[in-house]
């Protein structure tokens, strides 16, 4: 019985904790959900990580201005307020010595800044003068006190008026990389604007990292007021943003350790290096691209130039391409020399001009301006194509001699023609040029044609006439009834007409001086040359003129080509001689 309420119990109890199971299995969520639920939360954590950055940097750069303005603010309320105290006030006996002292005191207290520390070296003549007037006080007013403490208290007036009158006096020389650019009040008056001007400057120069840094290339230096005009905030920050010599850190691309060009951002470098390897990836037709690499070792690297020396991206293009010349300035600092900068721009001595033409390199001096021109190659690219193309095949030109020309002339008597063969292999190229080729199959499909030029070897005549005229075409001409001499067409046709192809050579008929090389009316191209017996002879419609005004010429050389320029209806030679002024019929000359 007790063992029977006992196992109800055991199962009452298992009844229990199986429907507490069940529920907890209801209630708790799946493994997939579980997971969405964890990378949901990890996502919108990540997000959240992220705007808080960025807003971490924007309140951090807004700090920063705005830490800036109320610098210059509070500077500029505490000037007002003295200015206005002092005006209120009027001006004091003592204002009135002190500014006489000064006056009077301010050149040889500058010369004295340029020697030492101005301020120790006053407290020393002081402490040296006053010693020395209180001796002689003594001596003086020896006997009587009253007037030797008077006459100590006015010298103690007078030097904290001196000493007072060249603090308000002193103010700061601030220059760049050697350069004054102005004055200022205090140090803090332009170093608080420095970064502020270097992102600025940044900004509006496509990413080029300008610095300035006080102590290094921004410098101060404590020199007298006198007659000095002090420089506000905005006049400060004009001043560093205007500036071209500026020295900016810019980024250098390099092959084989050589400088080819020098761009604003590292994006940019790198840019430009994949687009230059992108221009040869396309391989002759037929052909398949197995390899495109860089011929040598290509870096880029970061170096500090003048803003001058960038290259916008469209000139970093074309001299990586195809190389040339790029021009490059640097201003010498203390401690530098020659050879540092020779071997920072990757420049020969030869290459560099200081600011005056005269002036040697050797001689540079800190502060001066180096002009650098240097030259440069493309990036050299190598490619490996293989398989099959189609290439022509150059014909050759084979030269013959002729007695029917003189020397130094030269007549085509066949025209060349290339020839087209297929070949298979490998072809290696640098910058799209053929280099080396493996070929392993080669198929003529067109053979080349000989050029052949007839080159003369007999000796030219000399050029004094010889009484006859020749016959001024050699052999395929034609004269028709129509191109005689005599009258045609109801008016007179003075000469003879040669049908002839163009280009065919004229010759002279004899000896004789050109003295028409040019257009003549109807002639159009036309030649005309006196003879030594005072007439002439005529070559129209050419197509091209070989001779000049006063050329002397021999018999049978060639002046002109035939052509059909002018009044002409077609390819011939109009050829005329005139006697004493007048065109006679060429036929009773010609023997």
């Amino acid at each position: 019985m007790e063992q029977r309420q006992a196992n109800k119990v055991d199962n009452k109890e298992n009844n229990l904790l199986n429907v507490e199971n069940m529920e907890k299995k209801q209630k708790a969520p799946s493994k997939a959900e579980r997971k969405a639920a964890k990378k949901a939360a990890e996502k919108q954590a990540k997000e959240a990580k992220k705007e808080k950055a960025k807003a971490a940097k924007r309140a951090k750069k807004q700090a920063k201005q705005d830490k800036v303005r109320a610098i210059e603010q509070k500077k500029s309320e505490v000037r007002a307020a003295k200015k206005a105290a002092r005006a209120a006030k009027g001006p004091t006996v003592w204002n009135k010595i002190g500014s006489a002292v000064a006056t009077a005191a301010a050149a040889p207290i500058y010369l004295h800044d340029r020697i030492q520390d101005a301020s120790d070296k006053f407290f020393i003549g002081c402490g040296y003068s006053l010693a020395t007037e209180y001796h002689d006080m003594r001596v003086r007013y020896k006997g009587s006190g009253a007037k030797m403490v008077s006459g100590l208290f006015a010298l103690i007036i007078m030097v904290c008026g001196v000493l007072l009158t060249m603090q308000h006096y002193t103010v700061y020389e601030y220059a760049y990389n050697g350069r004054v650019l102005g004055y200022v009040k205090s140090e803090d008056s332009v170093v608080g604007l420095l970064d502020v001007a270097g992102d600025h400057m940044s900004s509006n120069n496509n990413g080029a990292r300008i610095k300035f840094i006080a102590g290094n290339n921004v410098t101060f230096r404590k020199v007298s007021a006198a007659e000095k005009d002090l420089d506000d905030a905005d006049t400060v920050m004009n001043k560093l943003t205007y500036m071209t010599d500026i020295e900016v850190s810019a980024y250098g691309v390099y092959q084989d350790g050589k400088l080819l060009t020098v761009v604003e951002t590292r994006g940019t470098a790198d840019s430009l290096v994949k687009e230059t390897l992108a221009h040869y990836k396309k391989p002759a037709k037929g052909m398949k691209l197995e390899q495109i690499k860089f011929a040598k070792k290509v870096e880029v690297k970061q170096l500090d130039v003048m803003l001058t020396s960038v290259q916008s991206k469209k000139q970093a293009s074309e001299q990586l391409l195809n190389g040339g010349n790029i021009n490059m300035s640097h201003i010498i600092k203390e401690g530098e020399s020659i050879n540092s900068v020779v071997k920072k721009y990757d420049v020969n001595v030869k290459d560099m001009s200081g600011k005056n033409s005269e002036q040697s390199v050797n001689n540079l001096k800190p502060g001066d301006l180096v002009n650098m021109e240097k030259k440069v190659s493309p990036l050299e690219v190598k490619t490996v194509e293989t398989g099959k193309m189609s290439e022509t095949i150059p014909y050759e030109t084979e030269k013959q001699e002729t007695k029917d020309l003189y020397k130094g002339e030269s007549l085509v008597a066949q025209e060349g023609v290339d020839g087209r063969q297929i070949i298979s292999g490998t072809i290696t190229k640098v910058n799209g040029k053929e280099v080396n080729r493996n070929i392993k199959h080669k198929e003529v499909v067109v053979q080349p044609i000989k050029k052949i030029v007839k080159v003369g070897i007999n000796d030219k005549p000399k050029t004094a006439s010889s009484g006859s005229y020749a016959v001024p075409i050699k052999n395929n001409y034609v004269i028709n009834s129509n191109g005689k001499f005599g009258s045609r067409w109801g008016r007179m046709h003075e000469g003879l007409d040669f049908s002839c192809p163009t280009g065919t050579p004229i010759y002279a008929a004899d000896g004789g001086t050109i003295t028409k090389a040019g257009t003549f009316g109807g002639y159009g191209n036309c030649v005309i040359i006196k003879h030594d017996n005072g007439q002439e002879t005529l070559y129209g419609h050419c197509s091209k003129i070989n001779v000049s005004v006063g050329d002397k010429v021999y018999k049978g050389q060639v002046v002109a080509n035939v052509g059909n320029t002018g009044r002409s209806t077609g390819s011939h030679l109009h050829f005329e001689v005139h006697v004493g002024g007048k065109a006679v019929d060429p036929w009773s000359y010609i023997f």
